[in-house]
């Protein structure tokens, strides 16, 4: 007799069982017709406990094919994600007990049973109509299968997605599948499906693809992949979506990232899933800084790539924002620090390779002067009219010491501090001190009032350097030698109108040439500080009566001598400026130490 050819083929699904179990450990024919009753019913903790106990007989194939048959479509995949997961990773059966109802099957005889399974019509894994690579894993073409039919049957591409995205990072040829297949299907029916479900789809699929990736070039392999996904749907189809956005400045990161050398372990190259996950990514530009020589001279590369992965890591403003588009401030302040920060890496790199001119271009241009509270503002506007600093403000540690780092380096051919007198100093060694000096003096302005007091050490010691070398070169203080050569091209807060605003408020705008040493620095920071703690009181220039207050009695009353060098070339005398900055670190910072102390509540100040 011809056996059937679909019995014969399911013949093989009882092997060769002994005929007769224990009932305590059914045979392989009655667990096949046990599990066929909890998937019809949609009994997946059941089907579960089957799966897992140790009297388990069912491979995964044949587990597989009783889902894809019998399991309704309608079931949202959500409720049997688990059970897929456990019968493909085969866990190891720890002595269960079968904890399940075993009343459909204890009336059939072993004969029976096999009789029933040799008349099954179970679907084959691998899909007719598609096509999955044959070396894709059993749960991939199961997966691509059951995803088909409940397309075709239901038409809910929100349970495709579902079914289909938790297993995208465990197979390469199930992500290629859904950037052949589903991708163009999800575009299709944009309008069944939400925005909010779909993006995250997409997301899901395009970050399986960058998990996945061995390498940051987005043209090449599974980051080529992860790209077409974005473009597929942002910006053109889902412009308003906040999680592709994000997702793309990831990728436009870890593309600019991936033209650098940079490794976490030794000769290991960075994947891209160690960007993604890194929790604090900014980290790798220093390591970027650090690994690719003269790298700090690309800062406006690396600037890019901070704020497109601040954005992307949900750090910085909502990236749909254009250029000129209003954002929340705080998400301002968030890239201002990334910014800050980046620019700190790249002079510390600088001066670690010996590139001053690079640090202090760096430094002067790169680094703005914020308004600080009690201070006075880059702009001359005074502080009544400029906000406090800012929480964020107060926290950016990268700026000031930046410019102390680089204010503090010495070059390797200036004069040692114990050079002897009889050394040659050249105009160099005065020129550097000079530019030393004015970083400091940018550094005052941009650091808190705790650190004020090394910064000013500091400039002390270089103005005493400097008083060394002119006295090495005979005693001539003109600091006017060769100015017009050394100005820098771009303007710098020591020749702001902050400057001409402090010599006014200091009683000095009688004689704006006349020399400022570093205590009557002091003073005039004592007069700006009175003029930002009475704000108010400041705006009349007069107290009650008519008559200048202390402070103004204060600032007035203070006598500078004569300038050294008259003022017929109508130049300002550059170390003068110089000091005008460090009036205002001070005014910010110590002015109290001059007898500059606020008014206490309920009384007048002194």
């Amino acid at each position: 007799m011809t056996v059937p050819k679909d019995e014969e083929a399911n013949r093989s699904l009882l092997g060769s069982y002994k005929l007769m179990e224990p009932s305590s450990r059914p045979s392989k024919a009655k667990q096949i017709l046990l599990a066929i009753s909890y998937a019809v019913n949609g009994d997946i903790i059941s089907f579960q406990r089957l799966a897992s106990s140790r009297a388990n007989k069912l491979p995964l194939d044949i587990a597989l094919r009783i889902l894809l048959t019998y399991l309704p479509e309608t079931h949202h995949p959500s409720l049997y994600i688990s059970l897929l997961r456990s019968l493909a990773q085969a866990p190891l059966r720890l002595g269960r007990k079968l904890n399940v109802d075993l009343s459909t099957i204890d009336d059939l005889s072993e004969g029976e049973a096999r009789r029933g399974v040799r008349h099954l019509r179970l679907l084959p894994l691998r899909d007719p109509a598609t096509t999955l690579p044959s070396t894709a894993d059993a749960l991939s073409h199961f997966l691509v299968h059951r995803a088909r039919r409940i397309e075709e049957q239901t038409g809910l591409l929100v349970f495709v997605l579902a079914l289909v995205a938790p297993f995208l990072n465990e197979s390469k040829e199930l992500r290629i599948w859904a950037f052949a297949t589903l991708i163009p299907l999800l575009r299709q029916n944009l309008d069944a499906l939400s925005p909010e479900e779909l993006e995250h789809a997409v997301q899901d699929i395009a970050l399986s693809f960058y998990d996945n990736a061995s390498h940051g070039n987005r043209t090449r392999g599974e980051m080529r992949y992860a790209s077409d996904t974005i473009k597929t749907f942002y910006p053109q189809h889902l412009p308003e979506s906040v999680a592709l956005a994000r997702t793309e400045k990831l990728l436009a990161a870890t593309h600019a990232l991936s033209f650098y050398a940079l490794t976490l372990q030794p000769g290991i190259p960075l994947r891209p899933a160690s960007i993604r996950t890194h929790p604090d990514p900014i980290t790798l530009l220093g390591r970027v800084l650090d690994q690719n020589p003269r790298s700090y001279r690309k800062i406006d590369h690396l600037l890019d790539i901070g704020r497109d992965l601040a954005e992307a890591t949900q750090i910085g403003p909502d990236p749909r924002h254009h250029t000129g588009q209003s954002a929340a401030d705080g998400d301002h302040h968030a890239l201002r620090m990334v910014d800050r920060r980046i620019i700190g890496m790249a002079i510390e790199a600088a001066l670690a390779e010996d590139d001053f001119e690079s640090a202090y271009d760096a430094v002067m241009h790169r680094l703005p002067v914020e308004p600080l509270s009690g201070g006075l503002a880059a702009d001359g506007i005074t502080a009544a009219q400029v906000p406090p600093r800012s929480r964020m403000d107060d926290e950016d540690d990268f700026s000031w010491r930046a410019a102390f780092l680089t204010g503090r380096y010495r070059p390797p051919h200036s004069l040692p501090r114990s050079s002897s007198r009889s050394s040659p100093a050249s105009s160099s060694d005065r020129h550097g001190l000079e530019r030393r000096m004015e970083l400091l003096s940018h550094a005052l302005l941009l650091a808190p009032p705790a650190a004020l007091a090394g910064i000013l050490a500091a400039w002390r010691q270089c103005e005493e350097e400097l008083q060394r070398v002119l006295a090495q070169d005979g005693g001539h203080d003109d600091d006017r030698w060769n100015w017009s050569e050394h100005r820098p091209t771009v303007p710098s807060p020591i020749r702001s109108p902050a400057v001409g605003k402090l010599r006014e408020a200091s009683g000095w705008d009688d004689d704006p040439e006349s020399p400022m040493g570093l205590f009557d620095v002091a003073r005039g920071a004592a007069a700006a500080l009175s003029r930002s703690a009475f704000p108010l009181r400041h705006a009349s220039g007069r107290s009650r009566d008519g008559s200048l207050d202390a402070r103004d009695r204060l600032a007035t009353s203070t006598h500078l001598p004569d300038s050294a060098a008259g003022p017929e070339d109508g130049r300002v005398r550059k170390r003068d400026m110089v000091s005008s900055m460090v009036t205002g670190g001070l005014a910010s910072g110590i002015g109290w130490v001059l007898g500059a102390t606020p008014a206490q509540p309920g009384h007048a100040p002194d």
